[in-house]
């Protein structure tokens, strides 16, 4: 394909490349391998872990590292290493006191660490060790009550923190340096050739990875709050958004520089 070969092309997983019935289509599949074929290079950035992309890709298509867990770490199929982690860290465990005393609309909580997922006991959330974990995931009981507590967690730990939703009652705690924004920048600098960045994504935790990009796309189901920031809105995920970018690549590259 002419001209991928200067693109960095940036994919949220769930709402953007998947169908809403969390399935990868065939016009999605093709238009990756067209992509890749002709000297692209294609970097899933997703909330999930590793293992769960295992479900769509086989590992040997994974030409290029990933972006897991919003941004915490960046993982190389290829070699079955790390490339690049942010961990929680000390201060997490005031966030955690905090949380333990507002908890009223929680209804399950989990994080990520050592590339696997663990449950926290909401009877004991202050004691949970996270230090050393990716991410943090809260589930509550209605969107009110996440946008509510994800405010309140901002308003107090926003230095230090990201709190964003990945889906409406779902809110997700990052260390304020692993958003998918700031690690494209960082995949960017493991590549080396100073490729554009085309990033898309349907949700607030792909926000900084929309604004970082070169071309940022919101897919049509995707939250307000995005295509705000998007420079393109494009199709849904069910109609196939990768394809679309791909095929309309060139043309969106040459419109913006």
């Amino acid at each position: 394909m002419n001209g991928a070969e200067k693109i960095l092309l940036c994919s949220d997983l769930d709402g953007t490349l998947l169908s809403s019935d969390s399935k990868l289509s065939d016009e999605n599949r093709r238009a990756i391998k067209e992509f890749v074929q002709g000297g692209g290079k294609f970097c899933l950035a997703t909330g999930r872990l590793p293992n769960h992309l295992l479900k769509y890709f086989d590992k040997s298509e994974f030409l290029c590292p990933v972006i897991c867990c919003n941004g915490a770490c960046i993982y190389d199929f290829a070699n079955d290493k790390i490339l690049y982690k942010c961990l929680l860290g000390d201060k997490i465990y005031q966030v955690m006191e905090y949380i333990s005393h507002n908890k009223d609309h929680l209804r399950y909580a989990y994080y990520f660490a050592d590339l696997k997922k663990y449950d926290i006991d909401l009877d004991k959330i202050a004691d949970a060790q996270v230090e050393n974990a990716y991410k943090i995931v809260l589930v509550m009981d209605t969107p009110d009550s996440a946008v509510e507590l994800r405010d309140n967690l901002r308003k107090h730990f926003g230095t230090d923190y990201d709190f964003s939703r990945s889906w409406p009652v779902g809110v997700e705690i990052l260390n304020a340096n692993a958003t998918k924004g700031k690690t494209v920048k960082r995949m960017k600098d493991i590549l080396g050739d100073g490729r554009i960045t085309i990033c898309v994504g349907d949700n607030e935790n792909d926000i900084s990875m929309i604004k970082s990009a070169d071309i940022g796309c919101a897919v049509e189901n995707a939250v307000d709050e995005l295509k705000a920031v998007a420079d393109k809105v494009i199709c849904s995920n069910d109609d196939h958004a990768i394809k679309y970018i791909v095929e309309n690549i060139l043309k969106m590259f040459t419109r913006n520089g």
